[in-house]
Formats: C-alpha cells, structure tokens, sequence
C-alpha cells in the first residue's frame, strides 16, 4: 500500500510541475499554496523553486525558458549532478 501512495504522490507531483512550467493559471493559484516541504521529489522541489522565481520576475510561466535556466544552473554548478540527471 505504502508503493502504491508514493506513486500516486509522484505522479501529482510530475503533473504539478508539468503545470507550474507551462501554465500561467497554475503558477498564478499555486503561488500562494506552495510549500516545497510538502513535495517529496527532490528534483520537483528545484523545478518548482524555479518557475516561482520566474513567476515573480516576469508574471508567467517559464515554459521553454526552463532549458535555459536549466542549462544555468548546470553550467554553473548550481544543480547537483544527480538531480540534474533526473530532471
């Protein structure tokens, strides 16, 4: 029982980023909801921190921006290898 909450938690978790990475409504309502306490996926917890920043830097979603900061981040040395490689 225990595999199958983590899964359920991983895949609200993917769809929660997919939405925070490409959907304005969804930064919009998710803005003020968010706490990366509660997100159990490393990797979706720096995504997410990185279309919050985003969002409070240019009011929208950063959609194909995230390669780029992605590739900031890597570059950089911001972004530890094993997250990097999930993502």
């Amino acid at each position: 029982m225990n595999v199958h909450s983590r899964r359920v938690d991983s895949d609200f978790e993917r769809q929660l980023i997919t939405g925070m990475i490409t959907s304005d409504e969804v930064l919009r309502e998710v803005e003020h909801l968010y706490r990366p306490e509660l997100i159990k996926v490393p990797f979706v917890r720096t995504v997410a921190q990185w279309c919050l920043q985003y969002w409070e830097k240019y009011q929208k979603a950063p959609r194909k921006d995230i390669q780029n900061i992605f590739n900031h981040h890597v570059t950089t040395n911001k972004l530890p290898p094993d997250q990097a490689e999930a993502i």
